[in-house]
């Protein structure tokens, strides 16, 4: 008799099933732009917004939502209903919302209708979470404020309450309410904040642009500098480079740093943390890197202990300026490995670690729940795109929406350093 496979967070299949009906992050974002644009073109007065889990910036998305004025109901849902990439499902609609699913890629959209009057309202109960919407005030909540109360704009709602507005991807009910209640929420990184690129793959492993093209790349979206990290020696399946091979790239950067100044390209390497703990590359290689990304890319069948106690030896590794993807998460397909993640953050507050959030959309790890606790460990962090290619630079937007949910700020990143103060923190963390 065929084995039963037994529900357990480890069991793929499982993990799976679980998973069913999520989307991923981009994906879910260009059928909204999709939306948008066919909308904009269509009715361009249309006075749409989105709502829901995309607007507030969840790692995977079960569901696209909009908002727009009752007043253009009839003209909206005749545009929805002639859309080609639509298919409508009627059992679902209400009196006052539209609802349907993307044909090519199978995500649920609803498009609802409220009063001019309660635009505000009826956008904050969409997106905010539970928690966020349970938070008492005097007598009522938030929740029953705002479907008792009209308002125009969020904006409003928060200043009836005498709180400072909450951008979308921070309503979870934690942090962000005493700050709003004292009016002194931070101001939340930007796109535009980050100074350069960390955490880059090149042909030298198993990128697909030379480390010219991919700082050329740079350039030409105004960073200031690209750290490189090819995979090390161990990681022969993504071509990890001999010592040799570090010693070639090396050579390389010298070369093009001399071309492209000011411009600069940090010698970096992604250096595996092996199965006891240690890193890939002795001594003499190692202190020839700029800087470290130390993460694990196997064994990933780890009791937490063993995983946690794997994770502080590399951290303690005097070499490590960054801790890669700490947990090896993928996104809708794997599970990471179990970790202590409390003592992980501690351990690199106690060494100067910083912290990775992989902004690749299949990672988004440093999962955004615990940016907050890193932040109040004084633990810096760097949004890092992981990029194998010219074209996922740009998933660095990913990343800063992780790092927005958890109050992240330019001050506490890394890579929102100017080149030359990022060139002394490196310097610094050697000397040490």
């Amino acid at each position: 008799m065929a084995k039963k496979h037994k529900k357990t967070s480890n069991n793929p299949c499982f993990f799976k099933r679980k998973r069913e009906g999520r989307f991923h992050l981009p994906e879910a974002t260009l059928c909204a732009q999709e939306l948008e644009k066919y909308l904009q073109n269509a009715l361009p007065a249309l006075p749409l917004q989105l709502v829901g889990e995309l607007r507030q910036g969840y790692e995977t998305i079960q569901s696209l939502a909009f908002l727009v004025p009752l007043a253009y109901k009839k003209s909206t849902i005749e545009a929805l209903e002639n859309a080609p990439f639509l298919q409508a499902d009627a059992p679902q609609a209400s009196l006052f919302a539209w609802v349907g699913k993307f044909a090519h890629a199978g995500i649920t959209v609803e498009v609802r209708f409220t009063e001019e009057a309660r635009m505000g309202s009826e956008a904050f109960m969409l997106s905010a979470s539970p928690k966020h919407l349970g938070i008492p005030i005097k007598q009522k909540t938030l929740l029953q404020i705002a479907v008792t109360e009209n308002f125009a704009t969020e904006e409003a709602l928060y200043e009836s309450i005498g709180w400072q507005y909450v951008p979308a991807e921070m309503r979870e009910g934690g942090f962000e309410i005493d700050l709003a209640r004292q009016k002194n929420l931070p101001t939340l990184l930007t796109v535009q904040d980050i100074k350069g690129i960390l955490h880059a793959h090149s042909t030298y492993s198993d990128g697909k642009h030379t480390l010219e093209q991919m700082a050329q790349a740079c350039i030409a979206q105004g960073f200031g500098y690209l750290g490189i990290t090819d995979h090390s020696k161990s990681a022969a399946y993504a071509g990890g480079l001999s010592e040799g091979r570090v010693l070639q790239q090396i050579a390389e950067i010298d070369k093009l740093n001399a071309q492209l100044a000011p411009f600069r390209i940090f010698k970096g390497i992604e250096s595996d943390i092996l199965a006891d703990g240690s890193l890939d590359y002795d001594e003499s290689i190692l202190q020839k890197f700029d800087f470290v990304i130390a993460s694990i890319h196997g064994g990933f069948k780890m009791t937490p202990e063993k995983a946690t106690e794997r994770l502080i030896k590399a951290i303690e590794n005097p070499y490590t300026t960054i801790l890669g993807h700490p947990t090896g998460r993928l996104l809708l397909r794997r599970e990471g490995y179990p970790v202590q993640m409390e003592k992980v953050i501690d351990a690199c507050a106690q060494n100067n670690v910083v912290i990775e959030i992989n902004a690749n959309s299949w990672r988004l790890d440093l999962d955004w729940r615990w940016v907050r606790l890193a932040l109040n460990k004084g633990v810096m962090l760097s949004v890092n795109p992981d990029s194998h290619s010219r074209d996922s630079l740009s998933d660095i937007q990913w990343g800063v929406l992780t790092g927005r949910k958890g109050g992240l700020t330019a001050s506490q990143t890394l890579n929102a350093l100017t080149t030359e103060e990022i060139a002394s923190y490196f310097l610094k963390k050697a000397t040490k």
